[in-house]
């Protein structure tokens, strides 16, 4: 049976959820796990990472929801990568896309960091 565990790694500032193939009901615990470790270690921008992640029933949708939530309530700001076209409407569809940002893999987020760290291009 495939983990449905949440797993948590840290660079500096840059927290990462990193989700499991399942994301379901029995997902929860493991993942606020994560998160409460990275906001304890005071992160202050979430990376959620979905590139091992196949499913995502309501309950796994409802979870990333309030992790969502309480980040942004935090005052951080919050990424998501590694997601099919399919799951990415469905964020957009709940009003995710409000409260994160999307984009495509990790590399393309660090990009982002990067220039919004950097502020902008001096010539």
């Amino acid at each position: 049976m495939a983990s449905k565990e949440v797993t948590h790694r840290q660079e500096d500032k840059l927290g990462f959820l990193d989700f499991p193939r399942d994301v379901v009901a029995q997902t929860r615990e493991s993942a606020y796990a994560a998160y409460n470790h990275l906001a304890v270690n005071k992160v202050e921008t979430l990376a959620m990472n979905f590139e091992n992640s196949d499913y995502l029933n309501s309950a796994g949708i409802g979870l990333v929801i309030s992790l969502v939530e309480d980040a942004t309530r935090a005052g951080r700001k919050v990424y998501a990568y590694g997601l099919s076209s399919h799951y990415r409407k469905l964020f957009s569809m709940v009003g995710l896309t409000e409260r994160l940002t999307l984009v495509p893999n990790e590399a393309a987020m660090r990009e982002q960091l990067n220039n919004s760290s950097s502020g902008g291009d001096e010539s």
